[in-house]
């Protein structure tokens, strides 16, 4: 038996009969009738538009298999890392600067549904590898709360040095009281 289906973009499809085709023909054609065929989906009502339902079938990174609701996940996890860090106070650099990323972040998740769209904007990779990121992020948050390491920096002073002088220069001598 050979049958000739015109769907996107094949021509023909050429199948012998045995016991396995014919459910699998029957199987194909109600994908097709429903508007799915081969991973593609068929917007109704926009005959000769096509949009792939798989956007990308590997990372191309060893371990870190793609999620396929990654969009989803990612703006599921910003909102579990800005919760986890509720018990920081607030005054906390960690707290704030992890806070401002974070939200950067999941603005730009909610803003797109894109997900190249929104690598891009973030520019710090994959979608797969910020939740990567993020798991780590939750448990650098757990360990800063069990350590309560905001009492540890309290009082610390930091000096950044941007004008590039050398760090063997000598700090300046206090005056004498008078």
């Amino acid at each position: 038996l050979s049958v000739c289906l015109s769907l996107s973009s094949f021509d023909c499809l050429s199948l012998s009969f045995d016991k396995g085709v014919v459910p699998c023909l029957v199987m194909m054609l109600r994908r097709q009738a429903r508007g799915v065929f081969f991973g593609v989906v068929v917007p109704r009502g926009r005959p000769g538009q096509l949009r792939s339902v798989v956007t990308k079938t590997s990372t191309g990174l060893v371990g870190l298999e793609v999620d396929p609701n990654g969009r989803e996940n990612f703006i599921k996890q910003c909102e579990a890392i800005l919760e986890a860090l509720k018990p920081i106070p607030e005054w906390s650099g960690y707290r704030i600067d992890v806070e401002k990323i974070i939200n950067f972040r999941l603005n730009t998740a909610r803003a797109h549904t894109d997900e190249e769209k929104i690598e891009e904007i973030i520019g710090n990779g994959q979608l797969e590898e910020l939740m990567d990121h993020g798991e780590d992020e939750l448990k650098l948050i757990d360990m800063y709360i069990e350590e309560k390491m905001w009492d540890q920096v309290k009082d610390q002073q930091f000096v950044c040095n941007m004008a590039g002088e050398d760090e063997d220069q000598e700090e300046p001598q206090e005056e004498p009281a008078k």
